[in-house]
């Protein structure tokens, strides 16, 4: 039984992506990571790891991904193979994204290893729409699909967005990434009566039939008048297009986006847990 590492994407897709596929809402993360790394056209870089777990009988039943400047990904880790990640990895693990218990036990295991201190630095909740609720009253306005003229716009947004969250700034060309997301219409945006921009709301790679919506973001002075809600009833409605299932994050600190998605047909699915070790 033993880790294996490599940083070769579609390797690790073809033996970590048949674990996820059973629980498709529940493993989006992991999937989406698997869909952004294949989908890469020939020749460009690609600086995330993996690594997969061989079980005493050769077969793989489990997975990690590294995509920085995110510290490791867990959705499926049998418990004999916790302790021997904290090894394999070494200075490399310095956090985790993991389901609540599994992030728990690598936290401890990497404590009692390494002596040092593991802190929650984020919890998030996931949420699956039955039915679409759109917002009654309606937010006054109009929603619509990004265009490249707001490129400069949404990678303002998009860097604010980070900025407010807790956990690392993004790495890389942000308004390259942006001007992507555009071109694959990954994007919504709710509008004022004048057409004036107010809110966004981004759609992933479908992957395994479900679609993740985020970022949300609606600047600080536009907030409170309903405009997220427009722009995330906007951006489902186009995933529903789609996939068969679509899923957005909370963070469990912001009280008002917990009380936002219920209303529009988002159930909660299951919680996830982010640590930062510092040794």
């Amino acid at each position: 039984m033993t880790w294996q590492l490599t940083d070769d994407a579609e390797t690790f897709r073809d033996l970590v992506r048949p674990l996820l596929v059973t629980d498709p809402a529940v493993h989006t993360i992991g999937l989406t990571v698997i869909e952004a790394a294949t989908a890469r056209k020939p020749g460009d870089p690609n600086p995330d790891s993996y690594g997969y777990w061989l079980a005493a009988d050769g077969s793989v039943t489990g997975g990690f991904s590294i995509t920085p400047p995110h510290s490791v990904l867990l959705e499926v880790v049998p418990e004999a193979a916790v302790r021997p990640l904290v090894e394999a990895l070494g200075d490399r693990l310095t956090g985790v994204n993991a389901p609540e218990a599994l992030a728990a036990r690598l936290a401890a295991e990497w404590s009692t290893a390494r002596g040092g201190t593991a802190t929650v630095t984020m919890r998030t909740r996931l949420f699956q729409l039955g039915d679409l609720t759109p917002p009654d009253p309606a937010p006054e306005g109009f929603g619509r699909a990004a265009t490249p003229g707001d490129l400069d716009l949404l990678t303002s947004w998009t860097r604010a967005f980070h900025e407010e969250i807790p956990g690392p700034d993004p790495v890389g060309d942000l308004a390259a990434a942006v001007a992507q997301r555009i071109a694959r219409d990954a994007f919504r945006l709710w509008c004022l009566p004048d057409g004036t921009p107010a809110s966004m709301a981004g759609l992933s790679l479908p992957a395994a039939g479900a679609v993740r919506l985020g970022p949300v973001y609606t600047p600080p002075g536009l907030r409170r008048h309903g405009y997220a809600a427009g722009a995330t009833t906007a951006a489902a409605a186009a995933a529903l297009t789609r996939a068969g299932q679509v899923l957005l994050f909370t963070d469990l600190a912001n009280p008002t986006s917990n009380a936002l998605y219920p209303r529009l047909g988002f159930r909660p699915v299951t919680d996830r847990v982010t640590y930062r070790f510092d040794a």
